[in-house]
């Protein structure tokens, strides 16, 4: 059993969601402060891109870690990521 099953099946479900959450938000934050500030990309650019990035590792992070769902076949997850998102 790997180390993320492991330490999803000891920690209770709202802290992975707490961890999953802040995960995310922390990408976001960081990849808009490092694409404006450090790129000087335009902020609204830089805005979407980073929300797009942080709602993929929010996804990944809520199905693999939070509810500790490893289903990996392709349609399965296209079809979560879409009825999710």
């Amino acid at each position: 059993m790997g180390h993320i099953k492991k330490l999803a099946v000891r920690l209770p479900r709202p802290l992975r969601y707490l961890i999953s959450g802040g995960t995310a938000a922390l990408v976001n934050f960081s990849l808009l402060a490092l694409l404006v500030e450090v790129l000087g990309l335009w902020y609204l650019a830089a805005s979407v891109f980073a929300f797009a990035i942080a709602l993929l590792v929010s996804f990944t992070l809520q199905k693999f870690f939070t509810f500790a769902d490893h289903t990996r076949a392709q349609n399965v997850l296209a079809r979560q990521f879409s009825l999710y998102t």
